[in-house]
């Protein structure tokens, strides 16, 4: 182990492991991110400092997208190149153009016009540039990562000053949407993601306990995702600890991992039902335990997917939707105004008179990124996004397996993302973690790769590191 105070004392660790704990326990820190080529550290920070600031084209895009978007132009040469050595760009780049496809043969099956082709069409496309961008401002300076979370904090602050027109006070416990969902989620995940990377550094138990905090503070609140995150993260990382001191870091493969995912699920669905008991006590409120009596009523005997049907209830709208066009799906942008209509009266959700009319001539693409794109576009989408989802869980595996201050910090946004695809709609966020994560995890290969054909693999005293995806984007 190089010198440096470690963490997490008293732990063996392989090379590529103790490369990664070398860089997280550095005296610079961040700061010192700017060293060497200083362009993409910014312009990933602007990524994610204007991911809320909006302008209005075909459609909707933010501007920390079109930042990367602009910037792509520059790197199609280089990711090009490099597609012909690594197949997983060529992976990337073939299911996206599936994407594409399903959307151009919907939209010609189902008329749509061409105002809404391009505003689906668009969504591929911007996903694709922004990959671009990622994959060469972090082949160049893979430490840039850390400023896009850094970047978040610099948008949530604004979020939370220049939404004057919310009022957050009148919609603190309508969980896991409204405006105080909007202003004040975006703060939480940033403040106390970047507060337990940096408390990381003495103890992995104080980022656990802020977790577990925030977990407490939040799911009285405003937003049960959150809190569930912010939960989720702690617990996962030293099950995984437990579970790699059980059966050996070799052996921690996909049957380990598996293992870790049928825990979490039983371990989930268990915390659901103690949370519905204690929300129907009273024990958050009355308000609460009146939404929570609501949503477990209907249509099933089991509580958990009552409420949690009743939540997610665009999944419903969405399966009807499916069924009606399961080939070449509605179109981009269609009305699903009447199919959410099917779906609240089947789980018994009252619906407004003042708001039935808005919801019967809505627009929408879903509130679910794959069952909402299959619902509009087809099967065709669907391989591309559980290849995001697959990349995303294997970057979340090595970032725990690293013991890395650095899982502190994306965790929770790396849960959201992954709960996001199939249970939430496409936001500006997501479309960059689209771009990022496999960026990411692209670009570790390719460091890899250049390093071991210079003859100066990653090595700690002398042997050669096995690259962990997630962490050889820190080593490069």
């Amino acid at each position: 182990m190089t010198s440096g105070h470690n963490p997490y004392p008293g732990r063996q660790a392989t090379p590529a492991v103790s490369a990664v704990r070398r860089w997280a326990s550095q005296p610079w820190d961040i700061m010192s991110s700017f060293r060497g080529p200083w362009a993409p550290s910014l312009a990933l920070f602007l990524a994610g400092a204007l991911l809320r600031v909006d302008i209005y084209a075909i459609g909707r895009i933010s501007f920390g997208e079109l930042i990367l978007v602009l910037l792509s132009v520059g790197y199609w040469g280089k990711l090009l190149d490099e597609a012909r050595h690594v197949r997983a760009i060529g992976i990337y780049l073939v299911l996206l153009g599936l994407w594409v496809l399903g959307i151009v043969l919907s939209d010609l099956v189902n008329g749509s016009g061409f105002d809404l082709f391009f505003r689906g069409v668009a969504r591929p496309l911007v996903v694709l540039s922004m990959f671009v961008a990622c994959f060469g401002l972090l082949r160049k300076h893979p430490r840039a990562f850390l400023w896009f979370f850094l970047g978040l904090l610099v948008s949530a602050s604004g979020n939370l000053i220049f939404e004057t027109d919310f009022r957050v006070s009148d919609h603190l416990e309508k969980l896991s949407y409204g405006y105080a969902a909007f202003v004040y989620t975006p703060m939480v995940f940033a403040v106390t993601t970047i507060a337990a990377f940096f408390l990381a550094r003495y103890n992995a138990a104080l980022p656990t306990l802020l977790f577990v905090a925030v977990f407490l503070l939040v799911s009285e609140r405003f937003s049960r995702t959150t809190a569930a995150s912010f939960l989720a993260a702690a617990a996962i990382f030293h099950l995984v600890l437990l579970l790699r001191s059980a059966v050996g870091t070799r052996r921690f493969g996909p049957g380990s991992v598996m293992m870790m995912v049928f825990i979490a699920l039983i371990g989930g669905y268990l915390a659901l039902q103690a949370y519905i008991g204690l929300a129907v006590s009273g024990a958050f409120g009355d308000r609460l335990a009146g939404k929570v009596l609501m949503q477990i009523r209907a249509p099933t005997s089991d509580d958990v997917i009552n409420m949690f049907l009743s939540a997610r209830y665009a999944l419903v709208s969405n399966y009807l939707m499916i069924v009606e066009n399961p080939i070449f799906g509605s179109g981009s942008w269609p009305v699903e105004g009447p199919y959410v209509i099917k779906a609240l009266r089947f789980l018994g959700i009252e619906i407004p008179p003042v708001v039935y009319l808005d919801i019967v001539a809505r627009r929408g693409t879903g509130h679910s990124i794959l069952f909402g794109n299959w619902a509009n576009y087809g099967p065709l989408v669907i391989p591309f996004w559980i290849y995001i989802f697959s990349r995303t869980l294997a970057f979340f595996k090595d970032l725990v397996l690293s013991r890395s201050r650095l899982y502190w910090l994306v965790a929770p946004y790396l849960i959201t993302f992954l709960f996001s695809i199939p249970f939430n709609n496409l936001s500006s966020l997501n479309r960059i973690f689209a771009a990022l994560i496999p960026a990411a995890m692209i670009v570790a290969t390719v460091a890899v790769r250049d390093a071991r054909q210079n003859g100066s693999a990653v090595a700690d005293r002398g042997r050669t590191a096995r690259p962990l995806p997630g962490s050889g984007i820190i080593n490069a």
